[in-house]
């Protein structure tokens, strides 16, 4: 596990084996008055990518360092000197971990987007002089092989108003394919590095679109359904994404286009959030009716869904559930109004264990945490790992209940404010 701290204007990046003992200190301890540049990570295989926050001019200088320790190598362009100001803004890697591409915000607006080696290279520029990027994270996306970046780029429509284009290109900066252009447009990209599956919309406010196909190269886009909400999931292979359209049915179809088949016909409304199981489940939230939201779970060749929650909880984190194993791990409020507890259940339905709980050192496992705070639990495998307020320990426990939670950093260490990073689970 790869974990930072910050405490009175120090900041520190460290590693530390899942079964305990001392951690290994990543990059020189970094001092800085402001407590909002935090040191931003993520793990890419067998090395960490990280973002110093601030060097001189530059704010987010980007490095990569082997996880078990070493020295750092900077991945981000080097600041010329004189010249203007600039920072990393957003950082993606490859699922195989080979590749990064990171955005570099200058003065005035501008942002670039480079790809660079996990291991180190040159950067190579991605986007076109003058564009101007759409400004959230899902507006970027390495394919899993790292061979080619996709992103939206912000376009005035020939009919007038702003829209947006989806653009490919190759990750050496080569072949640039413009694929699709609308007034809202969100997309992923298949597990096979193929092919991109999108939502479109000439309406800005629309709540619903087409679902449309097209080459990871380029050529010309299959509609894959004419109407559809904007919530879409493509299975872990690619051959098929899940869609609800209007009506709120669960229906899939072949990302190279075809006739779509209804998964679930029972009709949901507000869904969103779908998950895949090694095991062949499909997990996501919904309500049926005016009925609060719940976690259901059908196998991928369908037939019905079953609510697996459990009832008596309220259902007001559901949205940031976990899959570890085949098991769903989600927080909710138990009916007497106690603090969020952490809960999992079978993808396959039965008896939802609580896993909040009491551990050596005496406090709850999970005490008192919102929505905005999912990114402090993590599925490893079969267990769990989380952070009990006020975030000075990280704390173990399986997945199914069968053990109280236990220490991971039970070595003496600072007891400040710790912000963890584990592999496994690239959201």
């Amino acid at each position: 596990m790869v974990f930072s701290w910050f405490s009175e204007g120090r900041y520190g990046l460290y590693s530390a084996p899942l079964a305990g003992g001392p951690p290994t200190r990543l990059h020189p301890e970094y001092s800085s008055p402001d407590a909002g540049k935090d040191l931003r990570f993520t793990i890419a295989g067998s090395r960490v990518v990280f973002a110093v926050p601030q060097e001189r001019r530059e704010v987010g200088v980007l490095y990569s360092v082997p996880a078990t320790g070493g020295v750092p190598t900077r991945l981000s362009v080097a600041l010329p000197d004189p010249g203007p100001a600039w920072s990393v803004r957003s950082v993606y890697t490859s699922d195989d971990n080979s590749t990064v591409a990171y955005t570099l915000a200058l003065s005035g607006n501008t942002q670039l987007i480079y790809t660079v080696p996990t291991t180190g290279g040159p950067s190579t520029l991605i986007n076109a002089e003058g564009e101007s990027l759409q400004g959230n994270l899902k507006s970027i996306a390495l394919t899993p092989n790292g061979s080619r970046v996709v992103y939206l780029t912000v376009v005035i429509l020939s009919g007038g108003g702003s829209g947006v284009k989806l653009i490919s290109v190759a990750a050496n900066g080569g072949d640039r394919q413009e694929l699709d252009s609308a007034a809202q447009i969100s997309f992923q990209i298949t597990g096979n590095n193929a092919r991109v599956v999108y939502f479109r919309s000439d309406d800005p406010f629309a709540q619903t679109g087409e679902l449309n196909s097209v080459g990871i190269g380029g050529g010309a886009p299959t509609q894959l359904s004419p109407s559809v909400t904007m919530d879409f999931a493509i299975e872990p292979s690619g051959a098929t994404v899940f869609f609800t359209p209007a009506g709120g049915s669960l229906q899939r179809v072949p990302t190279l286009g075809g006739a779509a088949q209804t998964v679930l016909a029972q009709g949901f409304a507000n869904f969103s959030t779908l998950r895949f199981s090694a095991g062949g489940y499909v997990v996501f939230t919904a309500s049926d009716g005016p009925n609060p939201a719940r976690l259901y779970s059908s196998l991928l060749s369908g037939v019905t869904a079953l609510p697996i929650n459990d009832p008596a909880v309220s259902a007001l984190f559901l949205d940031d559930f976990q899959l570890a194993g085949e098991r769903a791990i989600y927080l909710a409020i138990a009916a007497g109004g106690e603090p969020p507890q952490l809960y999992s259940v079978p993808v396959l339905g039965g008896a939802s264990v609580k896993l909040s709980g009491a551990y050596e050192g005496g406090e709850d496992f999970i005490n008192a945490l919102s929505t905005s705070d999912s990114e402090l639990l993590y599925g490893v495998g079969t267990r769990v790992i989380g952070q009990p307020l006020p975030l000075t320990r990280l704390l173990l426990v399986p997945v199914d209940g069968s053990s109280s939670p236990s220490l991971v950093n039970r070595a003496a260490t600072d007891p400040e404010l710790f912000k963890l990073h584990l592999p496994l689970l690239r959201r």
